[in-house]
């Protein structure tokens, strides 16, 4: 029996015995719909369609960054060896050719990869 002393009255029972209406709301407000789970899996698919040609234009944008980077750091090696010695170029040995030089490596290898190196 519910007394002014308690802090809340008890929960009403409307013919079902003790099953409480507070208790049966309580549970149904917590569960999600099918509509509602549809709803949120299409928001999610949505943005994850716009954020995906983002995400694919930034690694382009990395591998070039990479592919600049790697040029740069044979450049300066190359540079390093030039000044050791004296604006010589390395030789480069490539299968059956006993030696050639890199100037010519280069024209053969811009012949088949570009002038890149992309296939």
């Amino acid at each position: 029996m519910w007394n002014a002393m308690s802090k809340r009255p008890p929960p009403a029972t409307f013919g079902r015995g003790d099953v409480s209406v507070l208790v049966t709301l309580a549970a149904y407000a917590a569960a999600f719909t099918l509509i509602e789970m549809l709803v949120v899996l299409a928001i999610i698919g949505t943005m994850a369609a716009l954020l995906l040609p983002a995400l694919v234009s930034a690694r382009e944008k990395a591998r070039q960054t990479e592919c600049i980077s790697n040029l740069r750091q044979c450049g300066l090696g190359f540079e390093m060896y030039l000044q050791e010695y004296n604006g010589y170029y390395p030789v480069v040995h490539e299968g059956n050719v006993p030696g050639i030089s890199y100037e010519e490596w280069l024209e053969h290898h811009e012949e088949e990869h570009g002038p890149h190196g992309q296939p």
